[in-house]
């Protein structure tokens, strides 16, 4: 067996526990990380290409991922681990320096990666345009309506909170709003919404019928 084949293996048993473990394991997620840069790697190679885009990389990369056991792992889990195992040197230093409660809280790969790049990177100022009809558009932008959530929006980060229920709040914000806003139709339906009925107005206009 080859070093990457060893490689997937691992990190295949480690997929395992963590779908059965309530309590997740970094080094599992590593681990898996390291079997998909495999996996994505391979699958680069077969469909000729540099980038991992176009439906020749997507349709070989699916079949490795099913023939493998990975393919009920999500899309953007697998993005955020790719990011996580191209950093995983620095990502170890960092996590060295953090205390025991912090390194239970932090092992998904979604909190790594926000806390990681959150501790480590400095965000620059954003740069305030001097111009004036650029600062009127602005304050309009700013000023815009508010949104309104329907029930079934709700009921889905309900329900998403419930079942992957953890102390760290910035993952159960992840896993709310991506089980809210589900795909572009969920996002664009809710910018499509009336705007919500302002209750003061409907206290004013109920007054002045009276």
């Amino acid at each position: 067996m080859s070093d990457n084949d060893n490689a997937v293996t691992i990190g295949r048993e480690a997929w395992h526990r963590l779908r059965e473990r309530e309590r997740k394991s970094w080094s599992d997620w590593l681990a898996v990380g390291q079997a998909l840069a495999i996996g994505r790697a391979a699958s680069l190679k077969a469909a000729g290409c540099r980038s991992p885009f176009g439906k020749r990389y997507v349709a070989i990369q699916g079949e490795w991922l099913r023939s493998e056991g990975f393919s009920d792992i999500g899309q953007q889990v697998r993005c955020i681990l790719m990011k996580c195992v191209e950093h995983a040197a620095e990502i170890e230093k960092w996590r060295a320096g953090l205390d025991e409660a912090q390194l239970k809280h932090f092992n998904h790969p979604d909190s790594i990666w926000y806390h990681f790049r959150r501790k480590t990177s400095a965000a620059p100022a954003p740069r305030r345009s001097t111009d004036p009809k650029m600062q009127r558009i602005a304050s309009k932008a700013a000023a815009g309506r508010p949104v309104s959530f329907d029930q079934d929006m709700i009921r889905r980060a309900a329900i998403a909170i419930g079942e992957n229920w953890t102390r760290d709040t910035f993952r159960l914000a992840v896993v709310a709003l991506r089980a809210a806003f589900r795909n572009e139709a969920d996002v664009l339906a809710l910018l499509r919404a009336p705007p919500p009925i302002r209750l003061d107005a409907v206290d004013i206009d109920e007054h002045a019928a009276a």
